[in-house]
């Protein structure tokens, strides 16, 4: 009897496994396949620190078109997303919400009773950041995903709709490896 080899490295039930998208200058591409990405820590972002990738080409070429039109050439990188399921956070899984809800209520409720401050936030992004950082680094989750709401803005400046984008945020560059580069 013949068997043939079959891998089982990859179960959907055990791993996370995402294409992603990632739009930056075109100054920074060959730093990033030498180095890895640079993780973003801004104040306002708004899943907390790391890489952030888009999950479709769309999102990311929607992403800063109007930035610096005409002067920096822009990328997409293609990469594949992994890590283990439990590694993994769905803010748009209502109990995965419901849970970090839940969390980020405790904690200020703890600060409270300690008589510790309580974070100030400029913004909400300031406070999500704040809160996903925390949740993440208590639970050690590598790569957390939500889709956020943008509003559709015609020529004369009128909100006119909303459309969705979802968003992936990486922790570490040891869950990432790039597929292709598109210019």
């Amino acid at each position: 009897m013949c068997m043939s080899k079959i891998s089982i490295e990859y179960n959907p039930l055990l791993y996370y496994n995402e294409i992603g998208y990632h739009k930056t200058y075109s100054i920074y591409k060959e730093s990033i396949i030498e180095n890895g990405f640079k993780p973003s820590c801004d104040d306002d972002d708004w899943l907390g620190e790391g890489i952030y990738f888009w999950d479709n080409l769309d999102n990311a070429n929607w992403w800063n078109k109007n930035k610096n039109k005409g002067t920096m050439k822009h990328c997409v990188f293609q990469c594949e997303l992994r890590c283990k399921a439990n590694k993994y956070l769905n803010l748009d899984d209502k109990n995965e919400m419901n849970k970090f809800d839940i969390f980020s209520k405790q904690y200020i409720k703890e600060m409270r009773k300690l008589g510790e401050k309580i974070p100030k936030f400029g913004n909400n992004n300031q406070r999500k950041k704040f809160f996903c950082d925390l949740y993440c680094k208590k639970n050690n989750f590598e790569i957390l995903s939500h889709t956020f709401e943008h509003d559709i803005i015609n020529s004369a400046g009128f909100k006119v709709g909303i459309e969705y984008k979802r968003q992936i945020c990486v922790r570490e560059n040891s869950n990432i490896k790039i597929i292709a580069v598109k210019e």
